[in-house]
């Protein structure tokens, strides 16, 4: 396939040639890993995305820059990976193409440019945007000199206050608390990051600020036993408190559950601990069991406690007897 002419219109490029660094996607897409934000192939929005895409085609063009003798992905990752996931179901890896616009664009033009589509779509997380943003200063620094915070909040369209909070967490954090916040496995605002670094970076090499954010972190992720065993044991622990909870409350005649979709149940447990976490179909099936068996026991009301003797009162016999006796 010829090189196409730099310019507006739309072509069609083979899949292969273009090169998609999620790393540098100011979205996380953790395409090999358990958590993710986005473009993971469990989630329900990318296999809509996949759905429309068989049913309707590519409806709206990627972003690509010319690198070497193919391109890079600027914007557009998430229809990128469903229509790489439809070649690999289908057999066509080679023979893909998908639709773009090429662009001429240096670093920080095409860096810009993805944190402002991926703003303008939806919004980013606060981890995601602050790493993209210190990521552009970088740039900027590198190749046009120190910017200003309200030209770096101008250039990806967001307000000046909320860029000059992620500035001050990425400026006042210990470089390995912001790396630990960046990957946190749930989200942690900026808000009570704002409190984290109100210790000072410097104390303990950034041990007081780890210790803090530590403390927001959720437990089953954390210390001794955590991971995905401790995750998947916090879980369990979740259906069984929202069985219990659910069937309580149809026992006092306060709900319905025939109402109730025990799956969006199921899927907040699941996520308890990690924001992102996915279950295997074995680990789902024994959480159902799990909030099945809970939600059963919680319908039967609680077994009436044997009257316990009142106290004293086989003494006060003894007493009244003894004094019988004596008169």
């Amino acid at each position: 396939m010829s090189q196409p002419k730099l310019s507006e219109k739309i072509v069609e490029l083979p899949l292969s040639k273009i090169h998609a660094d999620l790393e540098w996607n100011c979205r996380r897409i953790a395409g090999d890993k358990e958590t993710s934000t986005e473009g993971n192939e469990q989630g329900n929005e990318f296999k809509e995305l996949i759905l429309s895409l068989r049913a309707r085609g590519q409806d709206q063009a990627v972003i690509v820059r010319p690198r070497g003798q193919g391109y890079s992905l600027v914007v557009g990752f998430r229809r990128f990976l469903a229509l790489q996931a439809i070649a690999a179901e289908d057999g066509t890896t080679k023979t893909a193409t998908i639709k773009a616009v090429v662009r001429e664009l240096n670093d920080v033009e095409a860096k810009s440019l993805n944190i402002r589509e991926n703003t303008a779509r939806k919004d980013l997380l606060p981890t995601d945007l602050c790493r993209a943003l210190v990521d552009l200063k970088a740039l900027y620094e590198k190749h046009k000199g120190a910017p200003t915070v309200q030209g770096l909040a101008d250039e990806v369209g967001i307000g000046r206050p909320y860029a000059s909070k992620l500035f001050s967490i990425a400026d006042k954090a210990h470089p390995k608390v912001l790396q630990q916040w960046f990957d946190a496995p749930a989200a942690i605002g900026v808000v009570k990051m704002t409190e984290v670094i109100k210790h000072d970076k410097n104390e303990g090499n950034g041990a007081r600020q780890a210790q803090a954010l530590a403390e927001l972190l959720p437990t089953a992720g954390r210390g001794k036993g955590g991971g995905r065993k401790a995750w998947l044991k916090g879980a369990e622990n979740e259906a069984k408190r929202v069985g219990t909870f659910l069937g309580t409350l149809e026992r006092k005649g306060l709900i319905d559950t025939n109402a109730l979709d025990f799956e969006v149940s199921l899927e907040d447990c699941i996520k308890m601990g990690q924001g992102d976490a996915k279950a295997t179909d074995k680990q789902r099936a024994e959480l159902v069991k799990v909030i099945t068996t809970a939600y059963e026991a919680a319908l039967k009301p609680p077994a009436e406690k044997p009257e316990k003797a009142e106290k004293g009162k086989g003494k006060d016999k003894d007493k009244a007897a003894a004094e019988s006796a004596a008169n």
